[in-house]
């Protein structure tokens, strides 16, 4: 989790361990240019690393759900099995020298294949003629929302800080240098005045964004983010309420 000044999220990345002196951070893709701008700006302040943006120079596919590797296993020698959850190791995919990931961010167990962008549409292609299905971002929150898992720019935003959206345990606030560290620390000693919760609706409705939430009928909180659940087969959400509810 990426915190500005005050503690507030810029975005909640992956960050892939390559070797004892590099890195490769994945941000979403919308917030790329603040993410680069941010860390460009702690460099200048004398963080002593060298930052490459492989933006365009690289693609992600991310291949989810139960079958995943069965299906992934026709396309590499490595022993898939070896991998854990959150661990990345380089290997060859459908013969791409590629950086394989087992993050599974949909709230399924899946892998995430880095390889060059020149060699993507062919693996995309064969992995839809092994009969992978194309999932737009319609799915992916579906699936998240069911795995209780937060979007930026829905559940959390520079407005939120870790404490409150449940990621504190992303932080540490007594780490020397941490850049929102003295943020971090109050928010942790005083608590959060408000957390997010999830929800289930008690009709048909389906909670929207921004809608309020109330107690009776006094507004008490904001919804984030809200769906039909297939796997629940009822209609749930997330939003933030004060911490006395």
């Amino acid at each position: 989790v990426i915190c500005n000044e005050r503690g507030g999220i810029i975005d909640d990345c992956i960050l892939y361990r390559r070797a004892d002196d590099r890195f490769l951070l994945v941000p979403n893709a919308g917030n790329t240019t603040t993410v680069l701008d941010w860390l460009a700006r702690q460099a200048r302040a004398g963080a002593g690393v060298a930052i490459e943006e492989v933006t365009v120079a690289f693609a992600m596919i991310a291949l989810q759900g139960p079958e995943a590797a069965e299906m992934l296993s026709e396309f590499t020698h490595l022993d898939l099995a070896s991998v854990r959850p959150f661990r990345a190791v380089e290997a060859e995919v459908d013969g791409a020298p590629s950086l394989l990931a087992r993050t599974g961010y949909t709230g399924e167990d899946g892998f995430e294949i880095i390889l060059p962008s020149d060699r993507v549409v062919a693996l995309w292609q064969r992995l839809v003629g092994r009969g992978a299905s194309p999932a737009g971002l319609g799915a992916r929150d579906v699936l998240r929302l069911e795995a209780g898992l937060l979007l930026h720019g829905n559940d959390m935003d520079d407005t939120v800080n870790p404490y409150e959206a449940g990621l504190d345990r992303f932080v540490d606030p007594d780490r020397d240098g941490y850049v929102p560290g003295k943020a971090l620390k109050r928010i942790r000693d005083d608590g959060p005045s408000r957390v997010l919760v999830g929800f289930t609706m008690l009709g048909r409705g389906i909670a929207r964004h921004g809608q309020r939430i109330l107690d009776g009928s006094d507004e008490i909180g904001t919804v984030t983010s809200g769906s039909v659940s297939p796997t629940l087969d009822t209609n749930i959400g997330m939003g933030y309420v004060p911490t006395g509810f």
